[in-house]
Parts: C-alpha cells; structure tokens; sequence
C-alpha cells in the first residue's frame, strides 16, 4: 500500500472525527446541569395497572425514575 492511500485513510478518518465531535460538544456546552440534590418538578403518570401515580404521592419514599426508549 502506498504511502498516499494511508495518509488518505487518516485525513478521511480526521475529518469524521471533526465531523462528529465539532456538534456533538457545542450542543453539550448549552446542556443544564444535572440537579443533583434538588427538588424534582411535579409530575402525574399511569402505571401499568392505569392508576395515576404523582410524584408528590411517594414524599418520604425512595424514587428512582427510569426513561428508556424502543427506537
């Protein structure tokens, strides 16, 4: 392989780098801070049975929130 095809491959490999991580970390500079140790905003869900379910039903219990997603 020639000198010039490797240096191809990593100019190419650079640039994709550039590409991705030029966004990603100016999109992460305008991100709150996670609030560790402050109130959560209040909130209403159904749970798998259909009942509502508020945050301000579980004061005094431990509450983990979990978000996933199928995509």
């Amino acid at each position: 392989m020639s000198i010039r095809i490797i240096y191809s491959k990593y100019a190419v490999l650079l640039l994709l780098l550039l590409v991705i991580a030029v966004p990603t970390s100016s999109y992460a500079e305008k991100l709150p801070e996670p609030g560790i140790g402050t109130t959560a905003p209040a909130f209403n869900l159904k749970n798998l049975q259909d009942d509502n379910l508020a945050l301000t039903d579980l004061i005094g219990k431990f509450v983990v929130i979990h978000f996933a997603t199928s995509w």
